[in-house]
């Protein structure tokens, strides 16, 4: 039997010398999101991190600052080992602070570092909860009806956080897209 065969995925990966937490990032793909809420698909990390990648692709006309990217890219990797927290858990004020500090460290523990700036990392956060809102209407359309209070508390949050950033007139124009597409339903 070949040696690939007999052994895990894990194990091949550390007889090559292919740093660990590389195998940590590719299984954070997989973990999937919104668990809390009734769909009708299913949506991972990997679509997540996806579209918001296509988001701000779209925003900045092909040309999006790469340090952007990658935290787009890796910004939820720490669900490997955390799952997705459900957003009004992740703002209770008791816990907020030790979520982030657990988040960092295994941000850290998997090399993954965060250096964007304040306006950059606005931008990431706006885009996040608006790919929010463009999943929830996606199921919308495939006939889930039951998501109508998390649609109008994400759009609410969005008003209420006033990004402000370059860029984000295009944000905001797919998000009155989102909302008439939304409001077609009613």
């Amino acid at each position: 039997m070949e040696l690939s065969k007999q052994m895990g995925l894990s194990k091949q990966m550390e007889l090559y010398n292919f740093p660990n937490h590389l195998v940590e990032q590719l299984q954070a793909g997989h973990v999937e999101r919104f668990h809390t809420v009734q769909r009708l698909g299913v949506r991972t990390v990997a679509h997540h991190s996806f579209n918001i990648m296509l988001i701000l692709n779209w925003m900045y006309d092909n040309e999006p600052p790469g340090r952007l990217m990658r935290a787009a890219m890796q910004h939820d990797l720490h669900e490997v080992y955390m799952g997705d927290i459900p957003y009004p858990i992740k703002q209770n004020l008791e816990i907020k602070d030790a979520l982030k500090e657990i988040e960092t460290g295994i941000n850290n523990r998997m090399g993954i570092k965060n250096d964007l700036t304040e306006s950059e990392q606005k931008t990431l956060d706006a885009v996040d909860l608006i790919e929010f809102m463009y999943y929830l209407l996606e199921e919308r359309q495939l006939g889930n009806t039951n998501n109508q209070e998390i649609f109008t508390r994400a759009a609410n949050i969005h008003t209420k956080n006033n990004y402000s950033f370059p860029k984000s007139e295009k944000l905001f124009e797919f998000k009155k897209w989102i909302i008439r597409e939304w409001r077609k339903f009613k």
